[in-house]
């Protein structure tokens, strides 16, 4: 499956994380211990009145000058948080009339039972357009705004902090380019009830986190790769220096430079980090990276993105 546009967002806006800790009720003493352990510091935050057309706007326009010959068929709109109704993208007519490239998509499907997992559920369900021959192209847009909530919201303590950024990834049947493959995903029911899991699961749930993590990396054989470099969810800097000692992987081959900068950004993590590569590297670049991620509930996620040569 060819990667044939791609664009991210990360707002400006920071909130840090001793103001989010302290609104939800906790001493400052756990402020910073949180800080000093998982190296979070702030995350970043949006315009809480931005509605997910907005969000779409802005993404399609950092495509540039969309190939008229590309255009999508299929749009999957990914979030791992519930949103108000009013809060949800038009229906394919709107976005048809809203944008005209956008006015081929005859299929819109919203996808959020997978929690930050999401992506890669969504890019198995437009692999399984493309061979069903739905859709020859697929758009997915993800991303999640925690902006209306109060600030505690975001802690999610002895875990994580949230924030807010944005993905869109144009997807085709195409060869050649940037290449996603080995995309896998899981379900492990013992962490069902996600986050309305009693204290024993959750404490189960983060007991096997770094097993999660390398049974989902060896899913897509990527720790069998040393030259592979894993982007993931950020979910904080702790739980990746113990994953590089169970799993004897050097802190070089893990990308988690966005941690303390921007928290946990939910389902867009690991393609937020490949936008950065992607940057540092060029397009023209050779690329091997795998993507995962974690999601309450029990979901996990990954694939593998490859390129040896220019995707033009």
């Amino acid at each position: 499956m060819r990667l044939e546009h791609f664009a991210t967002h990360i707002p400006e806006g920071r909130m840090s994380a001793r103001t989010i800790i302290m609104d939800a009720g906790a001493p400052e003493r756990e402020a910073d211990g949180f800080s000093a352990l998982f190296g979070m510091h702030a995350v970043s935050v949006d315009d809480e009145r931005l509605t997910p057309v907005e969000h779409l706007d802005r993404l399609l326009g950092r495509f540039g000058d969309a190939d008229p010959d590309l255009k999508p068929y299929a749009l999957l709109f990914v979030h791992a948080q519930p949103i108000a109704d009013a809060d949800v993208l038009p229906d394919a007519a709107g976005l048809r009339q809203r944008h005209s490239w956008l006015s081929d998509v005859a299929h819109l499907q919203e996808l959020d039972q997978y929690n930050c997992a999401g992506m890669f559920y969504a890019l198995e369900t437009a692999r399984r357009l493309m061979d069903a021959r739905v859709a020859k192209r697929v758009l997915v847009l993800a991303g999640d705004s925690f902006a209306g909530w109060d600030p505690r919201h975001r802690y999610v303590p002895g875990c994580t902090l949230l924030g807010d950024a944005y993905a869109a990834l144009l997807v085709s049947d195409r060869d050649g380019g940037i290449q996603i493959d080995r995309i896998s995903t899981a379900f492990h029911p013992m962490f069902a009830n996600g986050l309305n899991a009693d204290d024993e699961e959750m404490r189960r749930f983060h007991a096997r986190h770094i097993e999660l993590i390398v049974e989902t990396l060896k899913s897509i054989d990527a720790l069998s790769d040393d030259a592979d470099i894993v982007l993931p969810h950020n979910i904080n800097g702790l739980a990746w220096r113990l994953f590089g000692r169970k799993a004897q992987v050097p802190p070089s081959r893990v990308r988690v430079d966005l941690v303390a900068d921007i928290g946990h950004c939910c389902t867009t993590d690991p393609f937020l980090l490949l936008d950065r590569m992607l940057s540092e590297q060029g397009k023209s670049a050779p690329l091997s990276a795998s993507l995962m991620s974690i999601g309450m509930g029990g979901f996990t996620g990954a694939a593998r993105i490859r390129a040896s040569q220019s995707p033009d």
